[in-house]
This record gives C-alpha cells, structure tokens and sequence, in this order.
C-alpha cells in the first residue's frame, strides 16, 4: 500500500495527495459540512480495516489502533512525500507501521521468532 501510493505520487509529480486528506486539513474547521463528510469516509476507512484485521485474527482493540497508525503515517506520508519530492516517507512509514502490527500480532500468538517450548515427555 505504501510503496503503491510513492509510485503514485511520483508518478503524478507529487500532486496525488489524498482528496479526504486533503479537503479535511483546508476546510474542516470554515465546512462544517464537508468536515462531517470526510469523518464519516475516515470512519468508514477505520471500520473497514478493522473488521479486516480482526478477521485475521487481531483482537478488536488491536485493530483499530493498527488502522488509525496505519491511516496516520499514509496521511503524513503524502504531506511529507509531496514537501519534499521523495517517496522516502512512504517507504519509512510502510516499514513503520508493518512493524507495528507485527507487534500487535506477536503480543496474540507469542514471538514467531522464539521456539516453542514442549513439556518433557511423562
């Protein structure tokens, strides 16, 4: 996801920035209504995601803070991405929040990188 949207922006010289993103940091508070409007898209968003992650096997809680770190850094990213003509940001941010919810994920089912351990034969 974050690698796709570096090669979108570059590909449109750094002017594909999110339209939600976008609308929200210039009108929310002179729009009320618009503001509401991208709320309600950013809520879908997180709703969304979560259901996603919790399908996998993400308790609730863990999903939805995985989905407000995951829309946080790709926001941040476009505004990063677009000041200074790099994708870096994306590609910081992918790693970041890829991370971060590998952590969520070990704190479910335990480190992957440990062996489990076996209870000796009685």
């Amino acid at each position: 996801m974050f690698a796709a949207a570096a090669d979108d922006m570059r590909g449109t010289g750094w002017a594909n920035m999110c339209p939600v993103g976008t609308v929200t940091g210039e009108v929310a508070d002179v729009e009320p209504m618009l503001r509401e409007v991208a709320a309600e898209v950013m809520g879908g968003w997180i709703e969304e995601g979560t259901r996603y992650l919790t399908g996998r096997g993400l308790p609730e809680p863990a999903a939805r803070s995985a989905m407000h770190a995951l829309l946080t850094a790709l926001e941040g990213a476009f505004l990063l991405a677009r000041g200074l003509r790099s994708t870096e940001p994306f590609l910081a941010a992918g790693r970041s929040v890829a991370t971060y919810v590998r952590s969520l994920t070990e704190q479910v089912v335990g480190d992957p990188a440990r062996p489990a351990t076996r209870a000796a034969p009685a």
